[in-house]
Order: structure tokens, then C-alpha cells, then sequence
């Protein structure tokens, strides 16, 4: 995932990493425990309780876009000193955010996935004053894994590239 970046002028710069299946960490080394499914503005979902020094944060969606479209693949919602990832469950990989997209809040800020689709993509998201995820204290940039392949895919890719190097 992500390493620790340098510091700032206001403080350090944080980078926290998850995914939509409960795996997360700050600058790489602080892991960050989920509270898988824990109700949060009624409805349950996949909520992080990042260190104290990442938060409060300003309240607000981030909208992970499908590249290139209008569909609407991941939303990381702040909220307080918590967030939570809801996922739409379009890869198939019943992760633990596949609850499907909520209605959005009003400050939102949206952005496109990159990576492929159906394998390993996510977005990188720095916020700025008053987006969602902003902390005034520490530079904070947040490095989401949307879609993670399952452990049988992965082999089948490795079987794959496997097979490619040893024909050359």
C-alpha cells in the first residue's frame, strides 16, 4: 500500500490505507481495526475508527466513480472521528462493504477509480479545507483499494503470466 510521505508545515502528512474488506493501516505500520458492520447514520456497513491524529474530520461523501462512467462503484463517508465504506457489489467478491450505495450527504466530492476493473483499483484522495475527510491538524491522504480480486483469480492470473514468461 501506501508509505509514510514527508512532513509538512502544519504537521506530518498521513497516509491512511484500507479496502472495502477490513484491511487498513496508517503510514503502513499503525494497523487501523474496522468495526465491520457497525450502524452508523442507520445503516449497518464496514466503519474504520482510524489514531487520533486522523481525525476530526469535516463530514462529507467521497464518490468513487467507474471510470470513465456515471455509475457510482464505492462511497467512503466521514463522519466525525469514523468512516465507513459502502460498495456496490459489482465485482462479485462479497466484500464486507457490499451493502450497496446509501443516499448521499451534502458535501460531496466525487472522483474516478483507476485501475482495472475487477482486479486491484482504487483512487488516492488528499483532500482540501472543508472537503470531505479534511483534518485540520495533519495533512491526511487516504489510499482506497476498491476491488479486490479473490485469492482463486489472483492464482489464475499468476498461473497465466506463469505460463506467458516460460512460452517466451
Amino acid at each position: 500500500m501506501c508509505a509514510l510521505l514527508t512532513t509538512a508545515a502544519w504537521g506530518n502528512i498521513i497516509v491512511v490505507s484500507f479496502d472495502e474488506n477490513g484491511n487498513g493501516n496508517v503510514n503502513n505500520n499503525g494497523v487501523i481495526t474496522p468495526l465491520a458492520y457497525k450502524i452508523l447514520n442507520g445503516t449497518p456497513n464496514l466503519t474504520y475508527q482510524p489514531p487520533l491524529h486522523v481525525y476530526p474530520f469535516v463530514s462529507g461523501d467521497l464518490v468513487v466513480m467507474e471510470s470513465g462512467t456515471t455509475t457510482i462503484s464505492d462511497v467512503v463517508r466521514f463522519v466525525g472521528a469514523q468512516f465507513a465504506v459502502y460498495s456496490d457489489n459489482s465485482d462479485g467478491s462479497d466484500s464486507l462493504a457490499d451493502i450497496g450505495i446509501p443516499e448521499l450527504l451534502s458535501n460531496v466530492v466525487y472522483v474516478d477509480e483507476v485501475g482495472l476493473e475487477n482486479g486491484m483499483n482504487g483512487v488516492v484522495y488528499t483532500p482540501t479545507a472543508g472537503q470531505p475527510g479534511w483534518n485540520t491538524t495533519n495533512a491526511v491522504t487516504y489510499n482506497f483499494i476498491s476491488d479486490i480480486p479473490e485469492p482463486a483469480t489472483m492464482c489464475l492470473l499468476g498461473l497465466g503470466a506463469f505460463a506467458l514468461r516460460r512460452r517466451k
